[in-house]
């Protein structure tokens, strides 16, 4: 639907931070940039903790967690057991859809939408490899940012 290349790990959007916890390792790094930037635009890669996470989302050892600003979506996650598998409403690549009409257009396989009144930004999240301390995509938070929030950790 997306035209999303499948080598490409999906993020996973998560309830709450306790609810990270259970599915990837946080070091000190992580525990400071959740406490900064969460919930919000960023989606850390961390150390996959729990074997049950699906291949689909884990990548060379690693998930992608975030803990997204949308009460809805957080709502959403933890009635599905605490998390959700979760993509931007584009085409792979392109910017996020603004507009439900936007998404509808784009998507008219769609089946189901949840409309909640809440605005999309329009500017994907974030990706910050914690391990590797550097941003694989920049998005709603500059690397600028994210390193200013680790300074001394």
């Amino acid at each position: 639907m997306k035209k999303r290349d499948a080598s490409k790990g999906l993020a996973v959007l998560v309830c709450d931070k306790e609810f990270a916890q259970t599915l990837a390792e946080f070091s000190d790094a992580a525990l400071v940039l959740a406490g900064a930037f969460w919930p919000g635009q960023l989606t850390m890669l961390l150390p996959l903790k729990n074997e049950t996470v699906s291949k689909l989302v884990v990548q060379n050892g690693k998930v992608a967690l975030r803990l997204p600003a949308s009460e809805v979506a957080r709502a959403v996650a933890y009635e599905f057991g605490g998390a959700v598998v979760g993509t931007s409403a584009n085409i792979s690549g392109g910017d996020p859809l603004p507009t439900s009409a936007a998404i509808a257009d784009a998507f008219p396989e769609l089946k189901l939408a949840i409309k909640s009144g809440e605005r999309p930004s329009g500017v994907s999240s974030t990706i910050f490899d914690v391990e590797k301390r550097r941003v694989t995509r920049e998005g709603a938070l500059k690397e600028s940012e994210i390193k200013a929030a680790l300074e001394g950790v």
